[in-house]
């Protein structure tokens, strides 16, 4: 029989393993002892956070780590929409080359996830998904998920990466259009030869322009990743 406080460490630890194993909040790439480091300064909050006394350990584990992983796949799950995003404009701009030189994606798309997680950690985002997290720990022994919330965190996460994605999408589907209309009018001006730097060019100058409106964008990310708290767990 475990002491009880051991079996709420355990608990606690495992909660924040799963979280921060799941989460998207620290890029690819960190190292490890950053990762232990936030994990360690994880685990006294959520034992602060003890509600209900003590659990038996495989129980307490259980949970926590059920509660840390769907908090940190749902948040994983926003922030996959930046990403995508980023995906979706590198297509745009004719950077998959770029595919091969890096696993982790295009340029843009890894500038768009270390963008996120700037106004993540800068907001004070980071602290409130701690403190998120922190507020379920302890209160059920067997949480559950609510699998039609997550369908629509789903759809939501969609919205959000066709929404940072749209201008650029636009100014490409343009470009394509005034290509073709050359191309038909003028043939003997070679609009098709033109097509990928027009293209490139108008996806540029639609970046260039949205470039004023990210921050507020990724902050509205960042509430609604927030937000999971109540849609994940119940």
């Amino acid at each position: 029989m475990l002491d009880p406080r051991v079996s709420a460490i355990a608990g606690a630890a495992a909660e924040a393993v799963a979280f921060v194993a799941a989460s998207p909040v620290l890029p690819e790439g960190t190292p490890a002892i950053v990762r232990a480091g936030v994990i360690i300064a994880i685990v006294p909050v959520l034992l602060l956070a003890e509600r209900g006394g003590y659990e038996q350990a495989p129980s307490s584990i259980f949970s926590g780590a059920l509660i840390g992983a769907a908090y940190g796949m749902g948040a994983s799950l926003v922030a996959g929409a930046v990403k995508g995003a980023g995906d979706l404009i590198d297509a745009g701009l004719g950077s998959p080359p770029f595919l091969s030189m890096a696993k982790a994606g295009g340029p843009l798309q890894r500038l768009y996830h270390l963008a996120y997680t700037l106004v993540l950690f800068g907001s004070g985002g980071f602290s409130a998904m701690v403190a998120t997290l922190a507020g379920a720990h302890g209160l059920a022994q067997y949480p559950q998920v609510d699998v039609p919330r997550v369908i629509g965190l789903a759809v939501d996460s969609m919205r959000l990466c066709l929404l940072l994605a749209g201008p650029c999408l636009f100014a490409q589907a343009l470009a394509t259009i005034v290509t073709g209309l050359v191309a038909r009018v003028a043939p003997s001006v070679g609009g098709i030869l033109l097509g990928a730097q027009l293209s490139s060019a108008s996806v540029i100058c639609a970046l260039a322009l949205g470039a004023t409106t990210l921050g507020s964008e990724l902050l509205d990310v960042v509430r609604h990743t927030l937000a999971l708290g109540r849609l994940i767990i119940r």
